[in-house]
């Protein structure tokens, strides 16, 4: 889509056509591979007693992305993580989002910067990254126990909410309240 391509000049109508129609062929040929994709995906997730969920548009993800991260950065993929995160959470698809990479490439770094954003505006989202890095070791341990602890909490607020009568909803707080060691 980015080719380079020198813009013809006003009087050259036939050669802006050409242009336009070479830009039109190659859309079409992205759209009707992310069409078969999709229709592929979905036949796979009906043969396998649809475990999964369908696929999210990724113009949904690009748009909800859009405030925190700008898909035109140049920075690959980065922009669907921040996406997919925003999604699941405003449609309460997932309690937390650990995102696991095996090396830091630019864009996942950039999401990862963009992520504290996020999460700042999204206040029960919880957001772990990890990264292989035998040197931050330690310092993944210590965050994953700190946000299983959240995760822990947040799912007992979730239970006791929805199984508790609301005339016993004032006991909630005593029974979210970590317990201290003997």
């Amino acid at each position: 889509m980015d080719a380079q391509c020198t813009e013809p000049g006003r009087w050259e109508v036939r050669r802006r056509l050409k242009n336009e129609l070479d830009f039109q062929k190659r859309r079409a040929l992205l759209s009707f591979g992310e069409f078969l994709y999709t229709r592929l995906y979905n036949q796979v997730i009906k043969s396998l007693g649809r475990t999964a969920h369908a696929l999210v548009p990724q113009r949904n993800l690009y748009e909800l992305a859009d405030p925190f991260y700008r898909p035109l950065a140049r920075g690959g993929e980065g922009y669907l993580e921040v996406g997919k995160n925003i999604y699941y959470q405003s449609n309460k698809l997932c309690h937390m989002v650990l995102s696991l990479k095996p090396f830091g490439c630019l864009p996942s770094m950039q999401s990862d910067g963009v992520q504290s954003a996020v999460v700042s505006r999204y206040k029960d989202m919880i957001y772990l990254p990890s990264k292989r890095a035998e040197r931050e070791k330690s310092m993944r341990t210590a965050g994953f126990r700190w946000h299983w602890a959240k995760l822990k909490q947040k799912q007992k607020w979730n239970f006791y909410r929805r199984w508790l009568a609301p005339e016993n909803a004032s006991t909630i707080s005593g029974l979210l309240r970590p317990r201290t060691p003997n």
